[in-house]
């Protein structure tokens, strides 16, 4: 399948690609940035890079594709990680998922899954000739790798620079609290928030000051998108098991995915017929966008001189939406604990507090009941 940045610079060589760097840059000349790079990129090889939102980044990614690697964009905020030895067969792009156990996994996807992830978001989120959507996600999350494939399908123009007004934006939940209480608004045509739970009133809030903000469901084994405004998107599939479980399955599902793939993430149809996410089977939460899983923590954690036993649990938080906390069976010296942590994990996994983990609770921790002790 044609990269869409190809058949962009074909038909519309002088259409706005990207803004970046001070300066617009047409399709033909990013396409020509692209090529330059595949130049020195192996086929079939694995080509890992730091997931940066820039144009250098932008280039590198579609110069792998073209040069028929396996692009493997990596967290920026991740201090180590462990590259695969070979790629999937038919993937086009890597990219670490959380793991049930706190293990990173990789999902594989392939040219055919970003194509019918953004042939079935375009209409949907009105995406136009020219529109331009802010790169607010980073490159090593689906997505804001969707944004770049969505934009150049369309012909529109992704953009990395701030102060430029955009058309399209995607936040998490915590940067639209942070522009909120900033009292800005936003008057863009589309406003995708996603990456975890969005109170009511803080929905209530945005479209007082008429944004046009709708919640979107995605995850990475489906190639970002799967709901917009609760309503499934065209080539996937989406149903609700008797226990809540959300399951998914259609042509954005990952390689290697067969049938329906279960989420973990649970459920349920309101009223009015839309999605609407209560909550996750295992447990994993969110903090900021970002995925988090206690059990890595835990194990990170019980590398530390002098800790036996750690749990970690999600406490609330205003701008993130949840922060870890671990309750632990050694010495709760936090400034400690957290500059070891430093070095084995990103800045967002670290716990922003230390308890004592309760005796009772040592050998069969309730992690419900140390919730409430937070």
């Amino acid at each position: 399948m044609e990269c869409p940045l190809e058949i962009f610079a074909r038909e519309c060589p002088d259409g706005v690609a990207v803004i970046a760097e001070g300066r617009e840059w047409n399709s033909f000349e990013l396409n020509e940035l692209v090529i330059k790079e595949s130049l020195n990129i192996k086929a079939g090889s694995i080509e890992s890079f730091l997931g940066h939102t820039d144009l250098k980044t932008i280039v590198h990614l579609f110069g792998a594709l073209r040069a028929g690697a396996v692009a493997l964009p990596l967290n920026t905020r991740n201090p180590k990680w462990t590259l695969p030895e070979t790629p999937a067969a038919g993937a086009a792009l890597m990219l670490y998922t959380s793991g049930s156990m706190g293990i990173p996994k990789l999902a594989a996807l392939s040219r055919e899954n970003f194509y019918y992830s953004a042939l079935g978001s375009i209409e949907a989120v009105k995406l136009e000739f020219q529109d331009k959507w802010l790169l607010s996600l980073p490159l090593f999350h689906v997505g804001g790798l969707a944004i770049l494939f969505r934009c150049f399908m369309a012909k529109a123009t992704v953009v990395l620079d701030k102060n430029v007004d955009c058309t399209h934006l995607s936040f998490v939940p915590t940067q639209l609290y942070r522009l909120l209480k900033e009292n800005k608004t936003l008057n863009a045509k589309c406003i995708l928030l996603g990456g975890g739970p969005v109170s009511e009133a803080m929905m209530k809030q945005a479209k007082e000051r008429g944004m046009n903000v709708f919640e979107t469901y995605s995850l990475t084994e489906m190639t970002s998108q799967v709901t917009m405004d609760g309503k499934v998107l065209p080539y996937r599939e989406l149903k609700i098991e008797e226990d809540g479980e959300i399951l998914v399955r259609g042509k954005t599902l990952a390689l290697g995915l067969e049938g329906w793939y279960h989420t973990k993430d649970l459920g349920c149809w309101d009223i009015d017929g839309k999605l609407r996410i209560i909550g996750r089977k295992d447990n994993l939460f969110i903090s900021g966008g970002e995925n988090i899983q206690p059990e890595e923590i835990e194990l990170a954690l019980c590398q530390i001189q002098g800790i036996t036993n750690a749990i970690v649990v999600p406490a609330k938080d205003e701008e993130f939406g949840m922060r870890p906390v671990a309750f632990i069976e050694g010495p709760c010296d936090l400034e400690k604990i957290r500059k070891e942590l430093s070095s084995t994990l990103p800045k967002y996994k670290i716990p922003i507090a230390i308890y004592p983990l309760p005796a009772h609770l040592s050998l069969k921790p309730n992690r419900r009941e140390l919730q409430n002790i937070i």
